[in-house]
């Protein structure tokens, strides 16, 4: 996740102070009949805003990631100190040892993945056998599980997450010859990668002046058969003006609100 300058920095932080980015609701263990979620309860504090991990990670300027403000009372965090996340489907269990600590947003299960995964097992037919990629993986949960149903996978994100994506790959012990970890920095090119037939992301819309830098790579990385899914916390304004950017290039629908823990998902394809 990166700022593009210091005045960006600035703003998002007032903005999360004043308005708040995440709103605080229930984020109960979600059971279906062939998938769960749970988390072993091995939970620290919350943080304040005057903990000085915080202040550490809010002067640690070559991390460039995200700077997570929030109050005491925002107890719905406690969560994101769970040693372990796990997703259960199809007999296979997948474990995600989370590290909000040291990689802040991009080291800890979002509702969002959750809820493309839930929206996959059920439509499986959507990745197996095909290739997919997933773009701002953070902790790589969507692919692993398009893996699980039998899709050729590449989970990228930017290049100080990958150790934590192949750790947790290594720990669940998955087909490593249908599975690969690579650099993806929406800012650059990378010609090599080719088209896939299914890119998938969750809470990938947040950063607007990154929107023109992701919208090219959905489009670089698609081809005419191409689907993408989105899935998304609609936070802000902004973020409905990346969908209406999205369709003039796509065709885009929402497939799929998980109104409980208020979660869109939107198909994506290439106007032809």
């Amino acid at each position: 996740m990166l700022y593009k300058s210091t005045s960006e920095l600035l703003t998002t932080i007032l903005l999360q102070l004043v308005i708040g980015i995440y709103t605080s609701h229930s984020y109960e263990s979600n059971s279906e009949e062939h998938c769960s979620h749970s988390a072993n309860s091995h939970s620290a504090p919350v943080q304040s805003l005057n903990d000085p991990q915080l202040a550490k990670c809010a002067s640690n300027s070559n991390t460039n990631m995200a700077l997570v403000v929030y109050e005491e009372k925002q107890n719905f965090l406690e969560r994101f100190y769970d040693d372990k996340w796990h997703y259960t489907c199809k007999d296979k269990v997948l474990s995600v040892k989370q590290k909000w600590t040291e990689l802040g947003v991009a080291g800890v299960v979002w509702d969002a993945a959750t809820v493309l995964s839930d929206f996959l097992q059920g439509k499986a037919e959507l990745v197996k056998g095909k290739k997919v990629l997933e773009i701002g993986a953070g902790t790589g949960l969507v692919g692993l599980y398009s893996n699980v149903l039998g899709a050729e996978v590449t989970i990228t994100d930017r290049q100080e997450v990958l150790d934590h994506i192949r750790n947790v790959v290594k720990h669940n012990e998955l087909d490593n010859s249908r599975l690969t970890v690579a650099e993806l920095d929406w800012t650059k090119n990378y010609p090599e990668f080719g088209t896939f037939d299914v890119i998938v992301g969750a809470d990938v819309i947040y950063i607007e002046s990154l929107f023109q830098d992701l919208l090219k790579t959905l489009t670089n990385l698609s081809n005419s058969e191409t689907v993408v899914f989105l899935s998304c916390k609609i936070r802000y304004d902004k973020d409905w003006r990346f969908i209406d950017m999205l369709k003039k290039t796509m065709h885009v629908e929402e497939v799929l609100h998980d109104k409980d823990r208020d979660i869109r998902i939107f198909k994506a394809n290439k106007v032809v």
